[in-house]
């Protein structure tokens, strides 16, 4: 998660490629081949493959249906993962009364979405979306063309905007052979999420402790409009019509994951006894940053970049921020305007689905 901040008291937080990792490329399949011997080996009885059993079974039904095609090959890939096939032919989130005068032009010409739904973790009410042309009387002497920028892109390489971009760009990989966890990517790369939201609380610097769950997040509110728009872009993605998130008071949160203490994981053992809390030197542990390529940890760095005076091409510059722009020091601002980049994922539980932590 990462963001960038355009001047004092206007605030734009933008995400850096650097802090989300590619996917390692998988490893090459192994091969082995047999050996001749000088021995002359007694004939066995050919065994039965699944290959040969789904080899008859097409033959067969070939011969029945001279005129039918044998089935294509169907890959792994394909069966561990969901991509949208087809878009409704009627947009189902576009509400005129939800728009912006200023944006209202734009959306006849955007991708039509399902409607979706995003259930919140508390029922808080909240001061509802908010309107773009408000800026106005928030922050007066912000510049338009920056937030307009922001608001409008749709997408470039694995970045994209979930309230303007497609969604058959994407697919849901399964991650867990349940399939209770699927992350979204861009062909083999994380798919990395750029949005626009009303800044209502930032513990990007000092995670927050208001829960028992350490996390480093920001929370923000997203422009109306927008906001169904990004809401029916996660549900489609993921083949769903609900989801629950860490929503609340109409503010989102955009969170690590959470830290990892010395207490979470020898709790058990310090109660028992059984087990020694100090981590054996014979095993090589891997950082925080290898243990995961689609998200942050809350130990790592939140970059966050100062967007106040500069004009970013967010065809060319998201995946090199750090290199155009200068780093923002402390929290961001309550009531900033603020791009936010961020991974989803969605995990299965008994009772729920849900969009967890992003990054």
């Amino acid at each position: 998660m990462g963001s960038m901040v355009h001047g004092t008291p206007a605030v734009a937080t933008f995400s850096s490629h650097g802090t989300l990792a590619q996917a390692p490329a998988s490893s090459p399949a192994s091969t082995s081949t047999a050996t001749q011997s000088s021995v002359k080996p007694t004939p066995k009885k050919a065994r039965t493959t699944f290959a040969s059993l789904l080899s008859k079974s097409q033959d067969e039904e070939t011969s029945k249906s001279p005129g039918k095609r044998k089935h294509e090959t169907v890959y792994l890939e394909d069966l561990d993962s969901y991509q949208v096939a087809q878009l409704p032919a009627q947009c189902e989130v576009t509400d005129p009364r939800l728009q912006d005068d200023h944006l209202c032009d734009d959306y006849a010409s955007l991708p039509h979405l399902r409607a979706g739904t995003l259930l919140p973790w508390s029922q808080f009410p909240g001061p509802g979306n908010i309107m773009f042309s408000s800026w106005g009387n928030i922050m007066p002497n912000m510049a338009v063309e920056l937030c307009e920028a922001a608001l409008r892109f749709v997408h470039s390489g694995n970045y994209l905007n979930p309230s303007r971009a497609s969604p058959q760009l994407t697919r849901a990989i399964r991650i867990t052979p349940s399939g209770f966890r699927q992350n979204l990517l861009v062909d083999s790369s994380p798919a990395v999420l750029v949005t626009c939201i009303y800044t209502t609380a930032s513990y990007l610097v000092t995670p927050s402790m208001e829960t028992s769950v350490v996390k480093k997040q920001i929370q923000g509110i997203v422009h109306s409009q927008e906001w169904e728009r990004m809401v029916g872009f996660l549900c489609m993605v993921f083949g769903q019509k609900e989801l629950h998130a860490q929503l609340s008071a109409d503010s989102i949160a955009f969170e690590t994951r959470q830290a990892v203490t010395k207490a979470n994981n020898n709790a058990k053992a310090s109660k028992s006894g059984l087990f020694s809390s100090i981590r054996s030197p014979s095993v090589k542990h891997s950082s925080s940053s290898q243990r995961s390529f689609f998200s942050l940890a809350c130990e790592d760095d939140v970059p966050v970049y100062d967007g106040t005076d500069s004009v970013i091409d967010y065809m060319q510059d998201l995946p090199r921020l750090a290199e155009v722009l200068a780093p923002w020091g402390g929290e961001i601002p309550h009531g900033s305007f603020t791009v936010v980049g961020y991974t989803a994922s969605m995990y299965r539980t008994e009772k729920v689905i849900g969009v967890p932590e992003s990054a």
